[in-house]
């Protein structure tokens, strides 16, 4: 359970554009499996201005990748936004859909408290494989055939789907700016949001590099 798009997410929330992160393990800490708690580590350090202007990628061009019955999508807006439908076939999830109009204020209060989720048996077998090592039932939403195991860690009644376009934040900063456009996600995860901005790179007529006022 790798959680780099957590901190890529805590990153993109802040709205920051030059950070140095040095590693002493694997990967980042799964902290308590949201952004949230990235968030309040930046906050403590405190955020420096730049003397440079801050540039953004601005969507020109409908971008759409598919996988099935899954895709991604970047297409031109005014502003960022964010709106994906999930849908899992289990009880505690089922059909959820959410839209998010970005903000770093919205994003701390709406998106980045949503803990990531996953179902017991599959963190079981990775715990057995010494996968996944710091997640745990008070970190992660755990998930079996009749619902959350753990309900007293659940912050949202779609925290799922919440999560989903926590996800999808941090994989959309590995672009290197922030972006003006619209993200549509349905049942996309990591590999496909990554193909999408593969897509998008892939003829410079899809975007523009603008400066931001």
């Amino acid at each position: 359970m790798g959680v780099i798009e957590h901190l890529m997410a805590a990153v993109a929330g802040a709205e920051l554009d030059d950070l140095t992160v040095t590693l002493d393990g694997p990967e980042p800490p799964i902290l308590d499996g949201d952004v949230l708690s990235y968030l309040h580590l930046i906050e403590e350090a405190g955020l420096k201005p730049q003397p440079a202007p801050r540039t953004a990628l601005k969507i020109r061009r409908e971008v759409r990748v598919a996988d099935g019955g899954a895709h991604a999508a970047l297409s031109p807006a005014p502003s960022l936004t964010y709106d994906f439908l999930l849908e899992y076939d289990t009880p505690a999830i089922g059909r959820q859909h959410y839209s998010f109009a970005f903000s770093s204020a919205a994003f701390r209060e709406l998106i980045a408290p949503a803990r990531t989720f996953g179902f017991l048996k599959d963190l079981e077998a990775l715990n057995r494989m010494n996968l996944a090592r710091g997640a745990s039932l008070d970190n992660t939403l755990a998930l079996d055939e009749s619902g959350v195991v753990n309900t007293d860690r659940q912050r949202f009644a779609d925290e799922f789907v919440r999560h989903k376009i926590l996800d999808a934040v941090g994989d959309m900063a590995l672009a290197g700016h922030p972006l003006i456009g619209r993200f549509e996600g349905v049942r996309s995860g990591h590999g496909l949001n990554n193909r999408l901005l593969r897509a998008l790179f892939a003829d410079p007529g899809n975007y523009e590099l603008v400066t931001l006022p």
